[in-house]
């Protein structure tokens, strides 16, 4: 990435990740979307914090999560 190109933060309220096991499957999801370059994962907030080179949707980000029980 080029040094002139910010990361966009974005602050997500992920409700019913409970564990540091399910820390880590919200990350791995979450990181397999383009333009995702960092996720952070924190259960005890109910939080996720990611930082894209693009603006993604609430929808992809939801996508992404299909198939568990967590929601954006």
């Amino acid at each position: 990435m080029d040094k002139n190109n910010q990361l966009i933060r974005t602050d997500l309220r992920i409700s019913n990740m409970n564990s540091v096991d399910e820390e880590i499957i919200v990350a791995k999801l979450l990181g397999k979307i383009e333009g995702v370059a960092k996720v952070y994962t924190h259960h005890s907030l109910n939080k996720a914090e990611i930082y894209t080179s693009r603006e993604v949707s609430i929808d992809e980000l939801q996508q992404a999560l299909s198939g568990y029980n967590f929601n954006v």
